[in-house]
């Protein structure tokens, strides 16, 4: 009956997580396979941590790092054109055009207010607009809509969480395990036949003699 309640506790947890993006009912360890099915369906590395975790509005979400997007625009051979940037109404604005090896084109935009900033300070500022247009624009061709590292900014309030690192796999005993299991078993080496052992019936010899007469019987 417990076992049961845990497995409908667990159900309820994964419906959450499918039906709003919320992970705060996962545990730190749950979290961190869920980031690991993540990359093994994404093709990211998890070791470089490719997302992380934010508690934000009473809820904890996912967001992708620069990891994230600088593997998937190699893995999906994807490259990027910025086609404008500009400062219009107190906003640095840019847009990025993403196209991936098969000719898929995709488009986004990245805004940042500069209405008080001068200097080195909108350089800066100019800079981080078009690096938030061209995450935004990799995530969105590759189809992971989440929020970039780029965007916490703008989000006052949130707090980052700290998850365990994922364990790295034993691939290379994991690798031996398999071969070790598809190797072809020897056959059984027949058992040597027992040699036939002679057996003889014992000679017996039959020797006739004459009996003794009988006493005071004179031959």
């Amino acid at each position: 009956m417990q076992q049961l309640a845990k497995q409908e506790e667990a159900f309820e947890q994964i419906e959450q997580v499918l039906t709003d993006g919320n992970l705060s009912a996962l545990q730190p360890q749950q979290r961190v396979d869920y980031v690991n099915r993540l990359c093994e369906s994404t093709g990211l590395n998890p070791m470089v941590r490719p997302f992380q975790f934010i508690r934000f509005q009473g809820r904890v979400v996912l967001y992708a790092t620069k990891s994230a997007t600088d593997q998937l625009r190699k893995i999906h051979g994807v490259s990027i054109e910025i086609t404008r940037n500009v400062i219009e109404d107190g906003c640095i604005v840019v847009h990025a055009k993403a196209t991936d090896r098969d000719g898929r084109v995709d488009e986004d935009i990245a805004a940042i207010n500069c209405e008080k900033l001068r200097g080195e300070a909108l350089v800066n500022a100019r800079m981080k607009c078009v690096t938030k247009a061209k995450r935004r624009v990799t995530l969105s061709i590759c189809g992971l809509g989440m929020l970039d590292e780029s965007e916490l900014d703008t989000m006052s309030g949130h707090e980052k969480i700290s998850t365990p690192a994922p364990k790295r796999e034993n691939t290379e005993a994991k690798a031996a395990l398999k071969k070790k299991l598809a190797a072809p078993k020897p056959e059984p080496k027949p058992e040597p036949e027992a040699e036939p052992v002679e057996t003889t019936a014992p000679q017996y010899q039959m020797v006739w003699e004459e009996a003794p007469p009988p006493p005071g019987v004179e031959q």
